[in-house]
């Protein structure tokens, strides 16, 4: 854990009043740190594949249609990886995230959060299991937080603790209550 994220996690603790949220918002920060590192390592690879083929082609003997082509896939390459970027820059400081500030100031505008599983496949061998915790808002954002296996259950905790009012889960009845009303996932009798 970096001295950034410690001292982020010290104000956190000291100006939040509710001690359930500080007993575990070390492990909602540490899955925030987590989505933080794999976009800035997912948008640095597509940058250093994106440019090469963006500028390369036009020192080639390739026609010209072949030269724009590269040149234009190498440009998606970029932009991805810009947009990747920014989302990773956006949580340099966990307490300054979305997510964290949401948690700590408007948590009743979270509506809805739920695990999604993402296997990756080859020649129909499942490679690796990944789990993204999905936190989607009234306001029909969803905010991501990668967390490893070991994770999942005591950031589920923190979150299940903190937000007895959300909707935990899903199911297919769900994300459409989701799209039509996303404020009839929050339990207002809590």
């Amino acid at each position: 854990m970096g001295p950034g994220l410690v001292v982020a996690l010290a104000m956190a603790m000291q100006a939040h009043p509710d001690p359930v949220m500080n007993t575990h918002f070390n492990d909602v920060l540490g899955a925030l740190r987590r989505t933080r590192n794999a976009w800035y390592a997912v948008g640095l690879g597509l940058l250093v594949i994106g440019l090469p083929v963006t500028i390369l082609p036009h020192f080639s003997d390739e026609a010209p249609h072949i030269q724009n082509a590269a040149s234009a896939a190498g440009l998606f390459f970029v932009v991805v990886a810009g947009v990747l970027l920014h989302k990773a820059w956006q949580l340099h400081d966990p307490i300054r995230a979305p997510l964290t500030e949401m948690l700590l100031n408007r948590p009743r505008d979270i509506a809805w959060v739920y695990i999604e599983q993402i296997n990756s496949r080859a020649a129909g061998v499942t490679l690796s299991r990944a789990q993204i915790i999905k936190v989607c808002t009234v306001g029909k954002k969803t905010l991501p937080l990668n967390v490893s296996g070991d994770q999942v259950d005591a950031v589920m905790a923190a979150l299940y603790a903190y937000l007895p009012h959300a909707t935990f889960g899903y199911d297919l009845a769900t994300q459409q209550r989701y799209k039509a009303n996303p404020a009839s996932l929050v339990d207002a009798t809590i």
